[in-house]
């Protein structure tokens, strides 16, 4: 709009001014949206980071209690608003944890346990999958990559990796940008496959 003494005010086109403050509306207004939806995934890997230490913290009181962790062969929390409800029963955790999306495209929380050895106690070491969406700190554990701290697919194995080849086998499947996992066969005998989840300590 402009104002000319002859025709006074027209509408023959925008002023440079005009345009540039639209442009810095629009600016804002994306800027706001970007960093509000990084925010919420760096809150929501915040509840994650802050579930698996409530976790572990569990698991040895839980040890501590009975001499192993509650053998399982996989829970997946997919579904489960808590796939850890045996931990609650037995007083070693207070409340359900579940991870904050819990879709399992891919974020949820898995958790299995292995053996110290072929034919030994179940157990004896917990595995735990998790999936972050911001660089986060994979405790007891590491990404596809070998690095601790990172973005995707978290494995961790306490309070240590099983003694078998490469416990952290990674197929990277190009279709999954997570990355996939695929157990050495070595670790297979060590994998508590096809335990209840509660053997032992009960519901």
């Amino acid at each position: 709009m402009r104002y000319d003494k002859k025709h006074g005010w027209t509408t023959t086109g925008f002023t440079l001014i005009e345009i540039l403050v639209v442009v810095f509306i629009i600016s804002l207004l994306a800027s706001i949206v970007f960093f509000s939806g990084d925010y919420r995934a760096r809150a929501r890997d915040f509840v994650r980071t802050s579930d698996m230490d409530t976790l572990f913290t569990g698991l040895t009181m839980y040890k501590l209690q009975y001499g192993f962790f509650p053998c399982s062969g996989f829970i997946q929390s997919t579904g489960d608003p808590n796939p850890f409800q045996f931990l609650v029963n037995k007083e070693v955790l207070t409340g359900a944890l579940s991870d904050p999306i819990n879709d399992g495209s891919p974020y949820q929380y898995a958790y299995s346990t292995f053996k110290e050895a072929p034919g030994g106690r179940c157990g004896a070491i917990v595995h735990l999958d998790i999936d972050f969406e911001t660089e986060s700190e994979c405790l007891y554990g590491q990404f596809a990559d070998g690095s601790t701290k990172g973005i995707g697919h978290c494995h961790s194995f306490f309070p240590h990796p099983p003694k078998c080849v490469n416990p952290w086998h990674f197929v990277n499947d190009p279709s999954d940008p997570n990355g996939s996992y695929d157990i050495s066969s070595s670790c297979e005998e060590l994998w508590d496959i096809g335990e209840n989840g509660m053997t032992g300590g009960g519901t």
